[in-house]
Parts: C-alpha cells; structure tokens; sequence
C-alpha cells in the first residue's frame, strides 16, 4: 500500500514472499494443526501417500507452467534489426 514499497524490488519481493509465507501457514493451521475430523480418537496427520500426491500435483503445476512459457511466446527476443528491446533473453 505504501508508494515506496511499489517501488522498491526488495520491498516488492519481501512482501510478495511474506503473502506466500503467510498463505501456507494459514493451510499448515487449517489442515494439520486445527483439523479433528468426527469419530476419531486421535489427531490426523497426512500419510506418505496424500504428502506425494501433493508434491506431485506442484511437481506437475511447475512442469506445466514452465511447458507453457517455452511453447507459447510469453518472452520475446528481439530482432536484429539495430534496435534494442528492454527485456530480452539471451539463449547459449
């Protein structure tokens, strides 16, 4: 909210990673920490197979994700052309 934040790459990335943070703490508090499910005498903690299953659904997002930016021309390169463009990527 802060005009000096918005201009500041450090403030932007700090409070983008203190949403990030903050947003898996909340899940961390809701799923793990507050959940009692009904009938149950003891606290849920997820098993192997529900912890793979999501790291295989990010896994999976990142690899779409990433697909998606190299097919797709989301990034230009600029032409040779004399002109410079002001962002560019640069293959090796």
């Amino acid at each position: 909210m802060s005009p000096q934040i918005h201009k500041s790459p450090l403030g932007l990335t700090l409070a983008s990673f203190l949403v990030i943070f903050g947003v898996f703490l909340n899940r961390i508090n809701n799923f793990i920490v507050a959940y009692n499910p009904p009938y149950q005498f003891q606290n849920y903690f997820p098993s192997i197979g529900e912890i793979s299953v999501t790291a295989g659904f990010i896994a999976l997002e990142i690899l779409l994700f990433r697909a998606f930016v190299m097919i797709f021309p989301i990034v230009s390169v600029p032409q040779h052309s004399g002109t410079k463009a002001k962002f560019s990527i640069r293959s090796v």
